[in-house]
């Protein structure tokens, strides 16, 4: 939806002569600039010792209701109707507190990869603002976003360089 409210401004804009000589065009690959800071490099290692702590705890889960199943399984003619259903309402429980601690946990990851990109992401948009601003583009789009369909390449100009150049990036 953003996209479509996005493309539509812009082809407001241009369709107006007496814009379309004034707009400039920018595309940036921001995800390029940001993987070369800094501190792109400690929130990696940041978010791959959270991962791993957030698998351990996964595959102690997973335990735990294997050694449940091995129950079952070895008790099985020992379990009056009763126990059985009561075991197997166990194991399902089991199961579903996997289930969502999967989901919880992919929630967490993606707010603390957030949470620790946050600096780079605020960084890199200031670098693309003082950019475009230095060079007159009016419009800057994310190179891997971008809502154009077809763009004269001439017309646009990729500054992904420049913000490079500005955070002292080779």
């Amino acid at each position: 939806m953003k996209k479509n409210l996005l493309l539509f401004v812009l082809m407001m804009l241009v369709s107006s002569a007496s814009f379309a000589q004034t707009i400039k065009f920018g595309v940036v690959d921001t995800q390029a600039v940001i993987m070369l800071l800094p501190e792109t490099d400690s929130a990696q290692v940041k978010l791959k010792a959270y991962e791993k702590t957030l698998l351990a705890d996964m595959q102690t889960m997973r335990n735990d209701l294997q050694q449940k199943v091995d129950e079952i399984t070895k008790n099985t003619g020992k379990y009056s109707d009763a126990m059985r259903q009561q075991k197997e309402r166990e194991f399902q429980e089991g199961q579903q507190a996997l289930e969502d601690f999967q989901r919880m946990a992919q929630d967490d990851f993606s707010s603390k990869q957030n949470e620790y990109l946050k600096p780079s992401i605020d960084k890199t948009n200031a670098a693309i603002k003082k950019v475009c601003d230095a060079n007159g583009i009016t419009f800057c789009v994310n190179k891997a976003q971008s809502p154009f369909v077809y763009s004269n390449e001439s017309a646009i100009l990729d500054i992904t360089a420049k913000v490079k150049a500005e955070l002292g990036i080779k």
